[in-house]
């Protein structure tokens, strides 16, 4: 699930790795603004022709959006105002599964609010997060959920700077442009 579909190219990213993995996984944006399309004409296009069949877009206020199943990723990319904020404590942290990871994108513009900084900041104490920083914005993952891969829990575990941080740091840095 994505809340905040953005300028669709990171919705699309996630619906193309669905795609090309096989997996058995539905991709929901929940685009809390109503008077904005979801997507951008090309890319609601090409959304509609390659990922229909197992992704869609709703436009409705996050506190009532989707209300069961659990959710193993929970993409941030709309701004953290003080209802969503409520609402992901209140709604949607309870359908977290047990692999969850949260990913927050551009932080420090979608989280300007005291009650946006004080939930992340309450997500960094409480899970082992990574965090990756280039020109277009900030990504950062929270592993919510206790039964996370080996491989996630390694790259949360990496330091800021050591050699292994900086080659994952330039693989991702490959694979996002």
């Amino acid at each position: 699930i994505q809340i905040g579909t953005g300028d669709g190219i990171g919705f699309l990213a996630l619906c193309q790795a669905v795609d090309k993995l096989s997996l058995s996984a539905p991709c929901i944006g929940v685009n809390p603004v109503s008077d904005t399309p979801s997507l951008p004409e090309p890319l609601a296009e090409q959304h509609r022709t390659y990922y229909d069949e197992f992704s869609f877009i709703i436009q409705e206020d996050p506190s009532s959006a989707l209300r069961e199943g659990g959710i193993d990723l929970l993409v941030l990319h709309a701004e953290l105002t003080d209802d969503l904020i409520m609402a992901l404590r209140a709604h949607w942290q309870a359908r977290l599964s047990e692999r969850a990871v949260v990913v927050v994108c551009n932080p420090g513009r979608i989280a300007r609010g005291q009650s946006a900084r004080e939930y992340l900041e309450s997500l960094g104490a409480a899970c082992p997060s990574v965090r990756f920083q280039h020109a277009e914005g900030d990504i950062e993952a929270y592993l919510v959920g206790k039964d996370q891969p080996e491989r996630l829990q390694k790259l949360a575990g990496l330091d800021i700077g050591t050699p292994a941080y900086m080659a994952a740091r330039q693989v991702f840095a490959r694979l996002g442009q």
